[in-house]
């Protein structure tokens, strides 16, 4: 399958329900698969192709999603390439993802002097209206063991790894709740160019509802009150930001968030403080999400295990963990050593990185590359 297909049968279900919303704009189901096809159809004319590498540097997160959806209908493969990433490691994805093409902003012309071998597709001529007649190219068929998209891990024990993510496997990760349930709402306070931002939002158009992004960063409470979402995603550093900022300047952040009636934060540990923050300020049922790139969602704490000492969280149904020694043994209960997952999810290694990819995936599990620090329990 290719990765757009369930996005593309939603739009034929429920053509008028709305799909993405984006500064206070929204966009319908139908609307979204038509400027999809659309741009993957200006994109086939500028010579994209089927396989090719192609980096995204779109800073608007609706252009950035129909960007990456054309190219994945397409058959091409996404790579994140903001701006703001550092000019060594952009020139290190270039080649290490053989990248022909970049998609660009109407003001990226300094990325243009930098990397001048690659094609530019400018964003205004990709959204352009295709001439009266012209035919819409046909979605990428047998691409189900292809990567659609190229991420990043977070660079945190070095420079960031490479991880392709296959249309089936994508589509996979699109399906399974990872601690998120269906909102009709879904506020996104991640950016899209990050896997848990892509992957989440992915998931909400797969469950039909509703997707808001936009510049939420500056403006959340006003973001929250206008377009009323029942539910938001977000970092815990950006959840710690709002905090500061409802204690500063938003004295009625609880009466601005009425309409949400969940919040979940992915990327990092949660303190009792910023949760109780979170209950006090903004949501009162506060969710949390851990997992990786390379893995998927592993867990969720739940308002009523973050009450039991020193819970992480509850597997995700679908995920088997063990503590193990140095040896790959499994522990004893009570043990301490390292973590290891096996989920469906999981991707199949990082690209052109032998030596990371028997590190952290062995035996079918997939090794954290955090020090041994789990204690094993046996339930």
């Amino acid at each position: 399958m290719n990765i757009t297909d369930v996005i593309r049968r939603n739009s034929h279900a429920f053509p008028e329900r709305v799909a993405l919303v984006c500064n206070g704009q929204s966009l319908t189901y139908d609307g979204l698969r038509t400027v999809v096809d659309q741009v993957a159809t200006q994109m086939a004319l500028a010579g994209v192709q089927a396989g090719e590498g192609v980096g995204v540097a779109v800073e608007n997160p609706a252009g950035y999603l129909v960007t990456a959806l054309a190219l994945a209908h397409l058959g091409a493969v996404v790579t994140p390439f903001r701006a703001a990433r550092v000019l060594a490691l952009r020139q290190a994805l270039v080649a290490r993802h053989a990248l022909k093409s970049v998609v660009l902003d109407p003001d990226s012309t300094a990325l243009l002097q930098e990397h001048p071998a690659l094609r530019p597709l400018h964003q205004t001529a990709l959204f352009a209206p295709l001439p009266a007649g012209t035919p819409v190219v046909p979605v990428a068929r047998g691409v189900d063991g292809q990567p659609w998209i190229i991420a990043l891990s977070s660079g945190t024990t070095g420079v960031p790894k490479s991880i392709p993510q296959r249309h089936d496997r994508g589509a996979l990760v699109a399906t399974l709740p990872a601690g998120q349930t269906f909102a009709q709402r879904l506020l996104v306070h991640f950016d899209l160019s990050t896997s848990v931002g892509m992957n989440s939002t992915v998931r909400q158009l797969y469950a039909g509802g509703t997707v808001v992004v936009g510049d939420i960063r500056n403006d959340f409470f006003n973001v929250v009150r206008r377009d009323r979402p029942d539910q938001a995603l977000m970092s815990t550093g950006n959840a710690l930001a709002l905090v500061k900022l409802a204690e500063r300047a938003v004295p009625d952040s609880g009466e601005a968030c009425a309409s949400l009636q969940r919040i979940m934060l992915s990327g990092s540990a949660v303190s009792p403080d910023l949760r109780q923050s979170l209950v006090d300020r903004i949501c009162s049922n506060v969710h949390v999400s851990y997992g990786s790139t390379e893995a998927g969602g592993i867990a969720t704490l739940t308002p009523e295990a973050s009450a039991w000492p020193g819970c992480a969280g509850r597997l995700n149904p679908w995920v088997e963990a063990e503590a193990v020694d140095e040896n790959d043994q499994p522990l004893a209960s009570g043990q301490v050593g390292t973590l290891r997952f096996k989920t469906p999810t999981m991707v199949d290694g990082y690209l052109l990185d032998e030596k990371a990819s028997a590190r952290a995936f062995r035996g079918g599990w997939y090794y954290s590359a955090s020090q041994p620090c789990a204690r094993a329990r046996r339930s």
